[in-house]
């Protein structure tokens, strides 16, 4: 008896060290997660992209959880999803079943905030279900379509808050680019901004996603209704090569440091993440049941229906690239708080 129990400690001993999960690890997951509700944090309101992916992986993620816990989505709009962040940070359950789907702006957006109650880094990154990209863009019949062009004629641009991506870089735009974009803040919500470019209340929108462009708004491309002018991210979107990635606007050193920071950040793309203190083999349950969804030819599927992009990298892959856009220097977070100023 003292030799099968020996026996099956060395067995147990040696497939975690092989990195493989231990049955009786998988169990107590599984037990954990039999019955379960788990939420899921959007922090926007419904119908935009984010809120479109979120609905997605709730319905696919469940199944590949051990215990297979149902989701709910849970929308909580506010501060361009830093709510949303610091509930998840401070105020979630700690014990893996809360989840958000993250914007990938919001890291930078709690840096320049100086805002000393998250730390990204700190998150449980579970995994990229999409890039995310996000483009500006202006009415064809608008005084200017291009940043060439803004910088001659203002151009009146939607936004939902003065610290929302879309603001923050218009205002580095005309304090670092000479444009002349004025921003008209308190559309709560992406059909609000839609609904105010229809009636001409606003000329341009900042920062919407090429989920949204893809599908809802893919008329206004395909008709020439829009003119794109600028794509939020670290290089040019391979599906739509000839407009500019927001650095390439300004060729002085220190203001494309800037434009590169309020670019970068969504290297990390759609991604999902679990608060801090979340037990580590629920962590890693999370983050290759997160994986295996994200291959599963039933969410696929799915995914192709609702016309979305499935780009996905690993929970470790995510975790890298956020704690690199958190070690940006504080030189240009400096320079950016100061670009991004709103005026008064």
């Amino acid at each position: 008896m003292a030799t099968k129990t020996l026996g099956r400690l060395l067995s147990a001993g040696m497939i975690a060290a092989c990195g493989l999960p231990v049955p009786a690890m998988a169990d107590s997951v599984a037990d954990f997660y039999k019955g379960r509700t788990m939420k899921m944090i959007v922090g926007f309101s419904p119908g935009g992209g984010m809120d479109l992916y979120a609905r997605l992986a709730a319905e696919h993620w469940g199944r590949f959880i051990p215990g297979n816990p149902s989701f709910i989505v849970q929308n909580m709009p506010g501060g361009g999803s830093v709510k949303a962040t610091r509930h998840l940070f401070s105020a979630s359950n700690k014990d893996g079943t809360e989840v958000a789907i993250m914007l990938p702006y919001v890291i930078a957006s709690i840096m320049l905030r100086d805002d000393k109650t998250v730390r990204p880094a700190e998150f449980n990154w579970l995994g990229q279900i999409s890039w995310h990209v996000a483009f500006a863009f202006a009415r064809s019949d608008a005084p200017a379509t291009t940043v060439a062009g803004a910088r001659q004629k203002q151009l009146i641009l939607g936004a939902t808050s003065a610290r929302s991506i879309s603001a923050t870089v218009s205002y580095a735009l005309n304090s670092l680019a000479g444009t002349k974009i004025k921003v008209v803040n308190g559309y709560r919500g992406t059909s609000k901004l839609a609904l105010a470019l229809e009636k001409g209340e606003i000329q341009a929108a900042g920062a919407v996603s090429w989920a949204l462009l893809n599908t809802r708004l893919r008329p206004w491309l395909d008709e020439g209704r829009i003119k794109l002018m600028w794509v939020l991210s670290p290089k040019r979107f391979p599906h739509l090569p000839n407009v500019p990635a927001v650095h390439e606007l300004s060729n002085d050193p220190n203001a494309k440091a800037v434009l590169e920071f309020l670019g970068n950040g969504p290297a990390a793309g759609r991604s999902f993440a679990a608060p801090p203190g979340v037990p580590a083999d629920r962590v890693a349950a999370l983050r290759s049941s997160f994986m295996a969804m994200t291959k599963d030819p039933k969410f696929l599927a799915a995914a192709k229906k609702r016309k979305v992009d499935i780009v996905s990298k690993s929970g470790a892959e995510v975790q890298k690239i956020v704690a690199e856009v958190v070690a940006t220097p504080a030189a240009v977070v400096e320079r950016t708080r100061q670009a991004i100023k709103a005026p008064k």
